[in-house]
């Protein structure tokens, strides 16, 4: 049955396309009365009242050969896009648990690599606190290296890594050298 609408519309579609057709349909249209439509609407066993039968006839004198052809270009795009629709709304039935995924990936994933905006002010509180930070552990490490026999080292922006080998102990003759030449540096 489904078929056999398809083949009954396309050939319809095919016929309503042809411009004889379409003149055709518009000089019968042009024709019709409302005592006309009245009799037609009697034969297939509806009432039409005289008002209704009018404002079909005033509408129906009204039609063109263009006016159809327009009708008949802006119905296939309306169907055209109802196709397109429906088997858009297919495969999104079909693949929704993927392109939820997707999404949420997406989500994760812009929120992961999103920069953090920090105003200018703030990134100077930042590195002021780390710089102040900074030196607070160069102090402690150069009083905790001299009280493990190390020469201390001055609380100098050079002198961090010197004190940082020897927090980390190392008290060989190469970190000693190392935080010996810094403090030559800062003295000079």
């Amino acid at each position: 049955l489904d078929s056999l609408a398809k083949s009954v519309l396309k050939n319809l579609s095919k016929r309503i396309d042809d411009e004889s057709t379409q003149q055709q349909i518009c000089n019968f249209l042009n024709r019709a009365d409302s005592a006309q439509l009245r009799s037609y609407a009697s034969m297939a066993g509806m009432d039409l009242p005289a008002g209704a039968a009018d404002r079909i006839a005033s509408v129906a004198t009204k039609v063109t050969p263009g006016g159809i052809k327009k009708g008949v270009k802006w119905s296939k795009r309306a169907i055209k896009a109802a196709t397109v629709m429906r088997k858009t709304a297919k495969v999104i039935g079909k693949y929704r648990h993927l392109i939820v995924l997707a999404a949420i990936l997406g989500w994760i994933k812009s929120a992961v690599l999103r920069p953090i905006k920090i105003s200018k002010k703030a990134a100077a509180k930042a590195a002021a606190a780390a710089a102040k930070a900074a030196v607070e552990t160069a102090k402690a490490a150069a009083t905790s290296a001299a009280a493990g026999g190390v020469v201390a080292a001055s609380a100098s922006v050079g002198s961090i890594d010197a004190a940082a080998a020897a927090m980390r102990g190392a008290s060989d003759a190469s970190a000693t050298e190392a935080t010996t030449a810094v403090a030559d540096a800062d003295a000079e």
